[in-house]
């Protein structure tokens, strides 16, 4: 058995007497201080299983570093601290000033930085009625649209309003707020970026 438990097999004959034991013959324990065991074949072979075993059903025979297939959730996990973890959450892929980032935390990052790399899309329109506080938005961008990470800029007239002053109410529309309204005969255009609600800071400055 290896270092990290993996099974290797002895490229010579087994000596079965010596290695594996006859038949009645008990199993080794463990060794007193200063002797070496006889190999016991069979309990090397249950141990390194237990390196690479996987099930429905969390595993009655571990220890601190075991690892374990998670048949239910298709995710490899690792016995830390007395829980089963996700594998991605204990590997280190950096270390500055003491901090450590896990596989996962930088896989978050990153998934998050390319999602707000993605094109920004916009579509324009007029308005026929006074007091209109609602725009609908194309049926061709609605399938892209998520709420949660980004955010509608809108011009009226060619003139941004106030970033606070609109929003996405559904999918399907965009809000404006604060009084902001369209009338009859303004022509606007929705831009719409990639911004999440944790970004996106619009704070009064006031300048004395």
């Amino acid at each position: 058995m290896l270092p990290d438990n993996r099974l290797r097999f002895d490229p010579t004959l087994i000596d079965f007497a010596t290695s594996v034991g006859l038949t009645g013959q008990e199993h080794d324990n463990f060794p007193g201080p200063n002797q070496q065991p006889r190999y016991d074949w069979l309990r090397i072979w249950y141990i390194s299983l237990l390196a690479n075993q996987s099930s429905y059903d969390e595993p009655t025979q571990f220890r601190e570093g075991t690892l374990w297939f998670d048949l239910n959730t298709l995710s490899l996990k690792i016995r830390r601290n007395d829980q089963w973890v996700p594998l991605s959450d204990v590997i280190a892929v950096a270390q500055q000033a003491g901090v450590v980032t896990t596989l996962s935390q930088w896989f978050s990052s990153v998934e998050l930085q390319l999602t707000g790399a993605a094109p920004e899309s916009n579509f324009s329109g007029f308005c026929n009625s006074d007091h209109i506080i609602t725009i609908p938005v194309p049926d061709s961008l609605q399938g892209i649209i998520d709420p949660a990470r980004m955010r509608p800029f809108v011009y009226i007239n060619g003139l941004l309003i106030d970033p606070r002053d609109s929003e996405f109410f559904t999918v399907a529309t965009v809000q404006l707020l604060n009084g902001v309204q369209l009338n009859s005969g303004d022509r606007f255009t929705v831009l719409i970026k990639n911004i999440t609600s944790q970004t996106f800071h619009v704070p009064d400055v006031v300048i004395p």
